[in-house]
């Protein structure tokens, strides 16, 4: 699996975000994404996901030497942010269900293991978690489904000192022979990065 960012820049009206960006990032690598917030970094991993799309320059997805259209690459992701929601009124157990009428679980995981995992009462309403569980949550949804790219923006969001170590403890276990790419700005959240990218290079001239 690799993607292929190709001289890709992004503005939004009159708000320039990053321009001439290219990047490889290949199976098997971590990448960390730094930048001052308002810089494009959670718009870079929206590009990446194929949610959005580069005012200029490419974004190609391949699997040795076969291309995946664009339209198909939804299938190879695995995205997580803050600002991205649960089904509130679900419980855990029916989270779980939904999510993986569209994702499969990863190699090893079922169920049981996945409440284990997130040592969250299953049958209680999202509703009622704290911020940290939730976030948890999310973590697990994206880290436990058989993606090979994993998009995690500001992971540790909200999490204190347990759910920090938990989350590196998960990251660990399930990140292996993928693609993953983390924007934040904490460094805690990239200590298993290998490459470190700062979009603040690619700014507009």
């Amino acid at each position: 699996m690799k993607i292929l960012a190709d001289n890709i820049s992004k503005k939004f009206l009159k708000q320039a975000l990053f321009s001439n960006f290219t990047y490889s990032f290949e199976l098997g690598n971590r990448y960390g994404i730094i930048g001052n917030n308002g810089s494009g970094k959670s718009t870079l991993l929206k590009i990446i996901s194929g949610f959005l799309s580069p005012n200029t320059g490419s974004i190609r997805y391949s699997v040795g030497e076969r291309e995946i259209p664009i339209e198909e690459i939804y299938a190879y992701v695995a995205y997580c942010a803050p600002y991205i929601d649960l089904i509130e009124s679900m419980t855990m157990d029916e989270m779980i269900d939904f999510h993986f009428k569209f994702k499969q679980f990863a190699l090893g995981v079922n169920k049981e293991l996945f409440f284990n995992t997130i040592d969250i009462d299953p049958h209680k309403k999202i509703e009622t978690y704290s911020s940290g569980m939730k976030q948890r949550l999310k973590i697990g949804l994206n880290l436990m489904s058989e993606s090979r790219i994993l998009l995690i923006d500001e992971p540790t969001s909200f999490l204190d000192s347990h759910g920090i170590e938990w989350f590196h403890r998960v990251l660990n276990q399930y990140s292996a022979n993928k693609i993953l790419i983390i924007a934040s700005n904490d460094k805690n959240d990239l200590t298993t990065c290998q490459e470190i990218i700062n979009i603040e290079n690619h700014k507009f001239n």
